[in-house]
């Protein structure tokens, strides 16, 4: 049996090619990825923006983290939010896996809020937009599991959440067996029972 494709299967926008994204600056690493600060030239105008770059390292992850990490990337690809960190698109056709972002110009918050004293009205407005992001992510319903300072971006005196890699749909999530957790952040329930709600989230 012989296939021909007379026209092109045309690509989601959010699907990228590596040849569309440089990268040009490490920022951070962590045990499964690095970021990097990079450039993204957008399709339809051939215009150039700045982007973060989440690259996986797949030697080290599991296929559970593989999944985990284009799961983060499925969730992500829709939201569109001010308080929210946009997805621009993947890279995963070779080697790395990439999630292009959106970059936060001052980098995550809680290294923000060590380098300068905000005042009492800033941080509540920081406060305010956080609300507002984890607002949106309710009513879609997405459960972040992981919100902190560390998992919020700031820019242009906005705060935007970020790092979906815990994330879940729906307004409950149970977890099947205990894991390391970030004990200081989490509510009594989830402690107790491994129970997540939009309660928790706040």
């Amino acid at each position: 049996l012989e296939v021909v494709i007379r026209r092109a299967i045309p690509r989601s926008e959010w699907q990228l090619e590596h040849d569309e994204v440089k990268s040009t600056k490490k920022l951070g690493e962590g045990a499964f990825g690095e970021v990097h600060k990079g450039i993204l030239r957008l399709r339809r105008c051939n215009r150039k923006i700045d982007v973060a770059l989440k690259l996986a390292k797949l030697d080290a992850m599991t296929k559970e983290q593989v999944a985990d990490f284009m799961k983060e990337a499925r969730l992500m690809r829709d939201f569109e939010h001010p308080n929210v960190v946009r997805l621009y698109g993947v890279a995963a056709t070779q080697e790395p896996l990439m999630l292009v972002m959106e970059l936060a110009s001052d980098g995550a918050l809680n290294s923000y809020l060590e380098k300068h004293a905000c005042s009492v009205q800033t941080k509540l407005t920081m406060i305010l937009q956080a609300a507002w992001g984890v607002e949106y992510l309710h009513e879609r319903p997405i459960l972040h599991r992981d919100l902190a300072s560390r998992n919020c971006l700031y820019g242009d005196g906005k705060v935007k959440i970020s790092d979906f890699g815990l994330s879940r749909e729906g307004r409950t999530y149970v977890m099947k067996k205990r894991c390391r957790l970030p004990i200081r952040w989490l509510a009594p329930e989830t402690l107790r029972h491994l129970q997540y709600s939009t309660k928790t989230d706040a």
